[in-house]
């Protein structure tokens, strides 16, 4: 029976191609606009690191002052001073931790005649790299001795590679930052993660093309892109007070991170994290009451993304572009409502010959997911071309670009749609069309076939 029904779908569509492609052309308009915000926003909640996630975990202290908190209702800030990223650094446990900031920095190349020009960087130390585990394409991350020795090494980017030296084997040549020699230690492979989960302030911002040793930050004078004080500044900041009011000041700046392989591992780390602090409240620091975080990778992105203005404006636009595709189905409504109302004639004579009605119910819903199957997938394609024009635009509108920071990983980020967002086309298109097709095919069912078969 089932075959025949599917047939006689086909057939139906084949009858009726003009109002059988408008409805395919509407379900597809309304998936190719709305899926393009929401790949963005499932990008921006995935997971990036599902295998070792679990066990990398962010640090939060409060050190904020006792009047209000950093944000309401009670967070702490995501950051911490450089003293507490020292104090928590000099600790037995855990086995990798790294403290790390954003920057910018300047690289004078080695060609006579070339201009300086500005990349983005990541001041870090040797536990990133053991961390968060990035491929190398030639050498690899410093290693603690050169954390505690401040060596002059970097960690640079393909990109960047290419553009200094002509060559992903890089290692041993120096660069000049910020007016200082560094060596070059490791050579990144091309780093895709959406989002960059380790810096959260800017979760659609590439992987860095620069890497150096926190403890040459005062050398290199590279200023956080992000930080915040819980009380004025003495003075605006200047290359004479930068050491000081960043390595004693209450300036929060300095994301940290630790690897705690173990529940138990994770549960004793909490437990001295609150003795560290109480410990700091006797030295008339942390004036507020004990609100320590520790947040493992999936935790912290969706921490940081209930409040992002990036994610609520993408959930703004999905909530716009859902009801879109509401209008898109409701001229389907009348598409597949006028194309079954035309074939009631064909309709009645089946009925005659002993179909029940609930038989032609589901040749009318087999007909309309076969349509919107096909909707779901031109959508697909509709969807990649809105990704690519959306990818376009972000990047000649971005900071970035209009700073002139050097675009460093190359990687479509969250412009790019993997497998389940495809899937998820097709799904809402199935559902949606499903949806749009239940009242025609109820309509054109309830005509009894002594009444049809009068207007044949």
């Amino acid at each position: 029976m089932f075959g025949f029904l599917f047939n006689s779908a086909l057939g139906s569509i084949l009858r009726t191609p003009v109002l059988s492609l408008l409805a395919v052309v509407t379900i597809a308009v309304g998936i190719g606009v709305s899926i393009p915000m929401m790949t963005v926003f499932h990008h921006m909640s995935a997971n990036p690191m599902p295998t070792t996630g679990h066990t990398l975990f962010r640090v939060s202290l409060d050190s904020w002052n006792a009047e209000r908190p950093f944000r309401e209702p009670n967070d702490p800030p995501p950051v911490l001073t450089l003293q507490d990223a020292r104090n928590l650094g000099e600790a037995t446990e855990p086995v990798e931790r790294a403290g790390m900031y954003a920057a910018q920095a300047t690289i004078n190349p080695n060609e006579p005649g070339s201009r300086p020009f500005k990349v983005s960087a990541r001041v870090t130390e040797s536990g990133f790299f053991a961390m968060f585990e990035p491929r190398f394409l030639a050498g690899g991350g410093w290693d603690v001795r050169a954390d505690a020795a401040k060596e002059p090494v970097a960690v640079i980017g393909p990109s960047l590679s290419q553009r200094l030296f002509g060559t992903t084997e890089s290692v041993g040549s120096q660069l000049v930052v910020n007016g200082r020699r560094l060596t070059v230690v490791g050579v990144l492979a091309p780093w895709q993660l959406t989002p960059m989960f380790y810096d959260m302030q800017n979760p659609f911002a590439e992987v860095e093309e620069l890497f150096v040793p926190l403890g040459l930050m005062f050398e290199l004078h590279l200023v956080p892109e992000f930080w915040r004080s819980p009380t004025t500044l003495p003075a605006p900041l200047s290359h004479a007070n930068f050491e000081s009011l960043f390595s004693s000041g209450d300036i929060v700046f300095v994301q940290y991170w630790v690897q705690l392989p173990e529940p138990a591992s994770a549960k004793s780390y909490r437990d001295w994290l609150d003795r560290y602090v109480e410990g700091q409240k006797a030295l008339g620091r942390f004036p507020r009451a004990l609100n320590n975080r520790l947040d493992d990778v999936a935790g912290w992105i969706d921490y940081t993304m209930k409040d992002s203005r990036d994610a609520g404006g993408v959930a703004a636009l999905i909530v716009v572009m859902l009801l879109f595709y509401a209008v898109c189905l409701f001229n389907t409504v009348n598409l597949l409502l006028t194309k079954f109302l035309r074939s009631q004639g064909r309709t009645c004579v089946v009925r005659a010959l002993g179909a029940a009605q609930s038989d032609m119910f589901l040749q009318y819903i087999i007909e309309v997911s076969m349509l919107a199957l096909i909707g779901g997938l031109l959508g697909i394609a509709l969807a990649l071309l809105g990704l690519d024009a959306a990818r376009n635009l972000f990047e000649h509108g971005s900071a970035v670009a209009a700073s002139g920071v050097a675009s460093t990983s190359g990687t479509d980020g969250f412009w790019r749609m993997d497998i389940p967002m495809a899937i998820t086309c097709v799904v809402l298109a199935l559902v949606g069309g499903v949806a749009a097709g239940i009242y025609p095919a109820w309509k054109a069912c309830r005509v009894s076939p002594a009444s049809g078969l009068k207007t044949i």
